[in-house]
């Protein structure tokens, strides 16, 4: 049970992203249509699809943070390290 318990938080910690969760929302509601449209016996070969169409936003979210990381990582090799840091450390009412 304790096994089973952790495995389903995981699942349930992946769905509950904050970003991804109004993207994930409008999926699952068009997800609901799709079902509707299931014949009767045939929700196991539906699955895949349907599993693909509900981790498309975990996918484009995830995708989107890697394309930010790549370039962040170009802009430190181009201007340092330290630039990005100073930029991100520069009080608001400074900048003004």
């Amino acid at each position: 049970m304790r096994e089973r318990e952790a495995y389903q938080t995981q699942v349930y910690n992946f769905f509950a992203l904050p970003p991804v969760v109004p993207a994930l929302c409008n999926a699952a509601l068009a997800l609901t249509v799709d079902l509707e449209n299931v014949p009767a016996g045939q929700l196991d070969a539906f699955a895949p699809s349907g599993l693909a169409k509900a981790e498309a936003p975990f996918t484009e979210f995830y995708n989107s943070y890697e394309q930010y990381r790549a370039d962040l990582a170009a802009w430190e090799a181009r201007f340092g390290a330290a630039s990005a840091a100073a930029v991100e450390a520069t009080p608001l009412a400074a900048a003004r």
